[in-house]
């Protein structure tokens, strides 16, 4: 422990293996520092009386990361519209013409935007960063609802493409692929949102936690915000 820091501090032979705890000697607020790591890439990290881990030096690879499996808050609703254009657009064309091998990209899409946002997601990127600017200003609007629709699509991309090319069962397929025209219509020509809908009548309830959409939960700030 050194004099300017409460943090104890461990030299190059003294590290413990990964998730090892070192309590703070003389803490009056029951502090705990966890040092863990991978290789040469240690981090130290506070754990409060409260339970919550506030990072005190970030290892670069836990950055990364972190940075990678992320998703905006908040998000340009014209990237969004357009997301919902291309979904509609692509589950049309599968409709029409019977290739269901579309619904690989489409299930990868979905799980590529619901884990890191528009980062490993072509169609996210470019609606993004090449299409929606181009729209005009842009439009903020809460992100944990939108990743939420975005899961819900992904678990009926891959329920479409088990059932339509793994088992053959194309009917099945067409029904999922109908709610797609449903649902992608409505968020890209109308702006609504079914999965944020979802979202927020699970919020209501109690099976979201208010505190993973504060801005959800506050309606009355949103409406300030936008006025």
């Amino acid at each position: 422990m050194s004099a300017a820091s409460p943090e104890p501090m461990l030299g190059a032979k003294d590290k413990p293996g990964p998730a090892a705890i070192i309590p703070t000697k003389g803490s009056r607020n029951n502090r705990t520092f966890v040092q863990f790591g991978l290789g040469s890439n240690w981090t130290n990290v506070l754990v409060g009386s409260s339970g919550i881990y506030r990072p005190k030096f970030q290892s670069p690879i836990l950055i990364i990361m972190a940075r990678l499996f992320s998703f905006p808050n908040p998000v340009n609703e014209k990237a969004a519209r357009v997301v919902a254009g291309v979904v509609l657009i692509t589950v049309l064309v599968i409709l029409a013409t019977g290739a269901y091998w579309l619904l690989i990209p489409l299930a990868y899409g979905f799980w590529a935007r619901v884990l890191t946002g528009p980062t490993l997601s072509p169609l996210g990127w470019a609606a993004q960063n090449v299409i929606a600017p181009r729209l005009g200003p842009k439009k903020p609007v809460p992100g944990p609802p939108k990743r939420f629709a975005q899961g819900m699509g992904a678990a009926m991309a891959t329920a479409a493409l088990v059932l339509g090319l793994i088992l053959g069962d194309d009917t099945a397929a067409d029904v999922i692929l109908g709610l797609f025209v449903i649902a992608a219509g409505l968020e890209s020509i109308f702006a609504v949102c079914l999965g944020c809908q979802v979202f927020g009548v699970l919020m209501r309830i109690g099976v979201i936690p208010a505190s993973v959409c504060e801005e959800c939960a506050d309606i009355s700030r949103r409406l300030r915000a936008t006025a």
